[in-house]
């Protein structure tokens, strides 16, 4: 079955707030597909939750087991009232009801930081690539420097061949930092890892207090807003 796409995300959202990402492990594509599609059934059949939030997007990753929840609020209060709200619950029961014996990671928020996007890329994305980058402790002047130092040693480089957009987000206790990018195909994305490393992969591995860097590729299977 297709992925129920009827919109897309726009990532940097000037009234964005604070952004939550979470991942789901589902077991294998077949569950994959069917908690998708409980999701859709779900949130086309039933109102709007919050008035603060713009737009919840699903990802299916391409190794076929897990979900990627991306949510985006107008303020950190909204977020927060998500991870304890009856309602939103109540639709991961439903949820949990069509596929049971989902695995879930804990939703961390983050705030959109910085942008890049090089000239000349339109059109909708056919990969999305979350990158998680984890310290060793609880720093949000490391975590603006580790992004800027990125986007230093990028100016010296050309852009990558088929990205679109990286929007970089800093998670709010100050011990990560969340990349959501959009690429034209997956092997786009696998000819840039297949180059040798260069300035800007040598700036974001050897960084002072990073402890784990690891991607992770997705389709977009549904959208809401």
């Amino acid at each position: 079955m297709p992925p129920l796409v009827e919109s897309y995300p726009h990532l940097n959202r000037p009234d964005v707030g604070v952004a939550l990402a979470s991942t789901w492990q589902v077991g294998d594509p077949t569950r994959q597909q069917a908690a998708v599609e409980a999701i859709h059934s779900i949130w086309t059949t039933s109102p709007w939750p919050l008035p603060d939030l713009i737009s919840y997007s699903v990802f299916t990753s391409t190794t076929g087991d897990t979900l990627l929840h991306y949510t985006q609020w107008r303020t950190e209060q909204a977020a927060a009232n998500r991870l304890a709200g009856d309602e939103l619950t109540a639709r991961r029961a439903s949820v949990d009801a069509a596929v049971p014996g989902i695995q879930r990671f804990g939703a961390h928020p983050y705030r959109p930081y910085r942008e890049a996007r090089p000239p000349g890329e339109t059109g909708r994305p056919g990969c999305y690539v979350a990158v998680r980058i984890e310290f060793d402790g609880p720093d949000a002047g490391r975590q603006r420097r580790w992004v800027d130092g990125l986007f230093s040693a990028a100016s010296g480089e050309p852009d990558p061949d088929g990205l679109i957009s990286a929007l970089f987000h800093l998670s709010l206790d100050g011990t990560r930092v969340f990349n959501l990018a959009e690429w034209t195909t997956e092997q786009a994305h696998q000819d840039m890892i297949d180059k040798p490393p260069g300035s800007v992969r040598d700036a974001a591995q050897g960084y002072p207090g990073v402890t784990s860097i690891g991607f992770e590729r997705y389709q977009l299977s549904c959208h809401f807003s």
